[in-house]
């Protein structure tokens, strides 16, 4: 007789058994352990995970050096609006942030007590920025 350790999923618990099946049981324990890593290896990973962790994806058929010059492009203007960003004062971070969430131009002065002609305005020097930095 051989004791054998096994976990029943709440505790540890220690028997003991004939040789063979003591034999079995460690020989099931050790095809279950390369199941379990060849799983882990061989898992899938979704494209929306790769891209999660900023891997991108890029189409098979497309041109090398143009994705390179998109995303060179897509960097530039990824700077140009964060510096226009700064440029702009905290109200009108405000009402870019009221403007993104689908509010008109009459709710959004009704929430900030000004008038819709005001809030115009303030859309229009807004739009000025942003031109002076994407030209």
């Amino acid at each position: 007789m051989i004791t054998i350790k096994y976990f029943d999923g709440e505790k540890h618990i220690e028997i003991e058994v004939a040789e063979e099946f003591a034999e079995s049981y460690r020989e099931i324990c050790r095809e279950e352990r390369r199941i379990d890593k060849r799983e882990k290896r061989h898992s899938a990973v979704s494209l929306e995970q790769l891209e999660e962790h900023g891997c991108e994806i890029v189409d098979p058929q497309s041109d090398p050096l143009e994705t390179m010059i998109e995303r060179k492009r897509g960097e530039e203007l990824r700077k140009k609006i964060k510096g226009a960003w700064s440029a702009f004062t905290a109200e009108q971070k405000n009402l870019v942030r009221l403007l993104r969430q689908g509010m008109g131009i009459r709710e959004i002065a009704r929430k900030l007590g000004k008038s819709h002609t005001t809030v115009l305005e303030m859309k229009k020097a807004i739009k000025k920025k942003m031109e002076n930095f994407l030209p």
